[in-house]
């Protein structure tokens, strides 16, 4: 051993500056809240996300204070993201290394009174928050802030433990002290040396041993005494050794006791398992043996305890941590603090201190759970009513127990089947979701994976199947299968991932791309798709980006990523294969959108592929009363040149705006006729739907399209934001007859099959529209006046005779099948050859006027903490006034003062410029007013 002693911090930090590489390291070494600090970046080391960037580099930065909750909740973060804001742009040092200076760390922060800054909380970014620099495994980093008066101290070098090093290698080791004091070393408990009244030490250890060794430093000052620790690991030569018989990869349970972990990772050097098992240490008895094909590295874990809880990782290397692919679940330290003991009872605690980044969970002897749905049998494909939702959106707790509670209403309404949309972990809480990182763990912000379980057995005792919304063409950066092979200088997939391509090739991929014709792909693809069907009960998948499951190149240029594409079929045949060779009714739904010729191949593939329908666009134009794009024939699989009824037709997708809203918000009109009041929106929101649900073929429902639903898909800043959860358009009279309505023609859908394989005619290019169905049992004429005008409509009857209409149960005996019917606009009407039963729909009729008495004035919610939603009805032609005061009865806001037609309007208003309080909103026209009382309250 060769030893330094070193008498000066400052010496310290130039020789850091000059020679070390840390991430971070700052001038003082100790800094206090009360003083300044030079604050020193390393853009090489960490994820070195930032290494062969050439423009300026921006701190980002917040605190960790002793009121924060833990190390995911940053305070007094004064800066936004990405903003290039010169303010906060680092000093270039050359060599990749930048710095920046902070007069004064309580100022400059905001932090005052008895709040206690105990951390730094830092990220270096790129001028536009493209690229980052952060730790290693892309985590956050942290600075400890010296109180000014306690003894602590810090081990330099090396900077990470454990530090992997070559035999007879030498390790160097640095350490610091805040004050003073006697400094001792010990190397496995046994004592190396010590050194009298100094604040730093550089000592010289040789790796003369295979193994672990232990390093601890113990300083004392006279009044206190503080230690830390490092160990330095020599691997031994890695086993080369077969699975176990009946191992498979990932978690495999061999008995209460045991388990074999086994992670794939070709071409990487050593791997050790490391958790509560080991104490969190590397030792010998988790280092992993490799398979003789050097794919597949494996331990077998003794001695557990059954039931309990492990957390792990795997250590790689000797510098990269990740979870387990495979695990069914995860602690995430930076977004589970925000995840409610309500919504995840009793979960396990994050490793503190122990590891970095997301941490993998196994569980032995776990109680098996008592499926109740012996006996369920799918809907047919032919007749499913599936209602797409985002538990986050759709109902306040967001968790499956409370899910649980709509189910009735899903069912009256007609749905028998439910898609949700991706419930796999992804990256934060808050997401839509197509940010995946672990296939196999249901996220925990909607609640423990029993709980989904629970929910899918219920629906299939309730004859509803579950559908999966399942991202498979691409993964989040924190996938650990994007941080074991990640080329971090250029913020991409490294060139040897097994799983990934380095970029995409092709348009639309957000995220890091699939290589689906990788066997390391495939065989993470198969075993994903069979775990949910078997371990969950699954009825289907709906695969996100279908089209992206190629290698072909497209780069940005959609029409030929949409061309005829052999590789892609082939990749999507050998999946439905794969999991139809596990259960033959798996629901397979591709949202593909490529040319015809390539759905209809895989449409009538085997049991056959579903396929995405988006007719959004035509019927939305077609409800506002526009000609131009309005052709609706594509609802129709004929039109796709498919055999089968396999086309999937909606509407209204989680992608596409909200029909309701077009209609308020951009609806055509003429004189006294508008499509813009709600009511008459809501009339058209019926017509459309007449020409929807009862044409032959899968259909889907967006959340609370039945109700009308009128917010803009980008309300509340973006596409992805949360929107407004409206159970209460319930207590809306005309919302809840188009919900009856809906349920109406579902109803009708489903027990009569020429509303389901039955043969098709459109006449639906322009506003006037027909469409005629007919099979062996009856024929069906569904009539339109989309136009904003009174027109004559061309029935195009299949046959004379008598015809019954649906909805009123009127009749008409037709003797010229071409003979035009005159229609009011926004009229519609169905007719069977056969006398159906009436639908019991209260007061809606064709016209559908929702006449009410009287003015009506809603708020929601109210109380209203940023935007009040306002639903009024005028019952009159006139002058419309609508105003808010205070209860002094200042005039505060004049929120719509203009002529109106009779009708349900809606208006969003901003309230944040508002006290806490109360307030009252005046509806008033033509000597009729309406008063209703809004509280503030943030």
């Amino acid at each position: 051993m060769k030893k330094f002693f070193i008498t000066s911090i400052t010496f310290i930090i130039v020789f850091i500056t000059g020679s070390f590489a840390q991430v971070v390291w700052t001038n003082p070494i100790f800094p206090v809240a009360t003083g300044s600090v030079t604050i020193y970046f390393d853009a090489t080391q960490g994820n070195a996300g930032l290494t062969n960037y050439t423009g300026d580099v921006y701190i980002f930065t917040g605190v960790i204070t002793n009121l924060s909750s833990g190390p995911g909740d940053w305070k007094h973060v004064n800066m936004t993201w990405g903003s290039g804001d010169v303010t906060y742009k680092m000093t270039s040092l050359g060599n990749h290394i930048y710095s920046y200076y902070i007069a004064d760390i309580n100022s400059f922060y905001g932090v005052s009174g008895t709040e206690v800054i105990e951390q730094l909380a830092l990220l270096f970014t790129n001028n536009d928050g493209s690229i980052a620099g952060r730790g290693t495994g892309n985590t956050d980093i942290f600075y400890d802030v010296w109180d000014g008066v306690s003894l602590q101290i810090k081990i330099l070098s090396p900077d990470i433990s454990p530090y992997f090093v070559n035999l007879n290698d030498v390790v160097n080791f640095i350490t610091v002290t805040s004050l003073n004091s006697t400094i001792t070393l010990y190397q496995n408990n046994n004592y190396v040396t010590q050194y009298s009244n100094t604040d730093s030490v550089n000592y010289n250890f040789m790796a003369s041993a295979y193994g672990t060794t232990l390093i601890e430093v113990i300083a004392d000052d006279g009044n206190s005494q503080v230690s830390d620790s490092f160990s330095y690991i020599v691997n031994h030569p890695v086993t080369i050794a077969p699975l176990p018989a009946g191992t498979d990869v990932g978690i495999n349970y061999i008995n209460d006791s045991t388990v074999t972990l086994v992670l794939v990772a070709p071409n990487k050097q050593n791997v050790y398992a490391i958790g509560d098992f080991s104490n969190w240490l590397v030792n010998d008895s988790n280092y992993m043996n490799l398979t003789p094909d050097g794919n597949d590295w494996w331990v077998t874990l003794t001695h557990l305890t059954p039931q309990q809880e492990y957390r792990y990782q795997y250590l790689v290397d000797g510098n990269i941590y990740i979870a387990d692919p495979y695990t069914d679940k995860i602690l995430d330290p930076g977004n589970d603090p925000y995840i409610s003991s309500s919504t995840y009872p009793d979960l396990i605690a994050y490793p503190d201190g122990q590891a970095t980044g997301n941490v993998s969970i196994f569980q032995t002897a776990q109680p098996d759970y008592m499926w109740q749905d012996t006996g369920y049998v799918k809907p047919a494909q032919t007749n499913l009513i599936i209602y797409e939702l985002l538990i986050r959106d759709f109902i306040g707790a967001h968790d499956y127990k409370t899910l649980m509670d709509t189910l009735s209403y899903l069912k009256t309404l007609g749905v028998n089947a439910i898609e949700l949309m991706p419930v796999t972990e992804f990256s934060g809480n808050s997401s839509w979701g197509y940010n995946p990182i672990f296939c196999f763990a249901p996220d925990k912000y909607y609640g423990p994976k029993n709980d989904l379980k629970t929910f899918i057995d219920l629906c299939h005792q309730n004859s509803m199947a579950v559908i999966q919304d399942i991202v498979l063409n691409q993964a989040d950066d924190a996938s650990p299968m994007c941080q074991l092979y990640w080329d971090a200088a250029n913020s991409q997939p490294a060139a040897d991932n097994p799983w990934l391509n380095q970029s995409a090739p092709h348009p639309f991929s957000v995220f890091n791309d699939f290589n689906h014709e990788s066997s390391y792909t495939q065989k993470y693809v198969d075993d994903v798709l069979k775990y949910w069907v078997t371990e969950y009960h699954m009825d289907g998948y709906r695969f996100d980006l279908s089209k992206g499951f190629t290698q072909f190149y497209s780069g940005g240029n959609v029409d030929l990523w949409s061309q005829y594409d052999q590789s892609r079929i082939n990749n999507l045949e050998r999946i439905a294969d794969q999991i139809w060779n596990v259960d033959p009714t798996t629901y397979l739904i591709l949202e593909h959108f490529a040319y015809d010729n390539e759905e209809q191949v895989l449409s009538s593939y085997s049991n056959g592929f579903m396929l995405w329908d988006n007719v959004a666009y035509s019927y939305e134009q077609s409800a506002m009363g526009y000609s131009d794009g309005s052709d609706i024939s594509r609802i129709s699989h004929i039109a796709h040149g498919f055999t089968q009824p396999h086309a999937v037709g909606y509407m209204e997708s989680h992608d596409e705006e909200r029909m309701m809203y077009k209609e308020v918000t951009y609806g055509n009109s003429n004189g006294s006729y508008s499509v813009k009041p709600l009511d008459s929106a809501l009339s058209r929101m019926k017509q459309a739907a007449c020409f929807f649900f009862p044409v032959p073929g899968p259909k889907m429902i967006y959340e609370f399209e039945e109700l009308g639903y009128d917010y803009s898909i980008s309300y509340g800043g973006g596409n992805t934001d949360p929107k407004p959860i409206r159970w209460d358009y319930l207590q809306y009279n005309p919302r809840l007859l188009l919900y009856k309505f809906f349920s109406a023609l579902i109803a009708l859908k489903k027990q009569y099959s020429v509303f389901q394989t039955g043969t098709i005619y459109t006449d639906a290019g322009n506003l006037y529209k027909s469409i005629r169905l007919t099979d062996a049992t009856m024929q069906a004429t569904i009539l339109g006046n989309f136009d904003i005008v009174t027109a004559d409509v061309i029935p195009y009857f299949l046959n004379t005779g008598k015809w019954y209409e649906f909805i009123t149960g009127d009749s008409i005996t037709v003797s010229d099948l071409y003979a035009p019917i005159n229609m009011k606009p926004g009229e519609y009407r169905l007719y069977t050859s056969l006398k159906l039963q009436q639908p019991d729909l209260g007061n809606v009729g064709i016209d559908d006027p929702g006449i009410l008495a009287g003015m009506q004035l809603q708020c929601f919610p109210n109380p209203v903490n940023e935007i009040a939603t306002l639903d009024f009805y005028v019952p009159e032609s006139g002058d419309v006034r609508l105003e808010l005061f205070d209860l002094s009865g200042k005039k505060l806001k004049t929120i719509a003062s203009k002529s109106f037609i009779p009708g349900w309007y809606t208006v969003n208003v901003f309230v944040n410029d508002l006290q806490n309080g109360i307030y009252t909103c005046k509806l008033s026209c033509d000597g009729m007013q309406k008063v209703l009382k809004v509280e503030v309250q943030r």
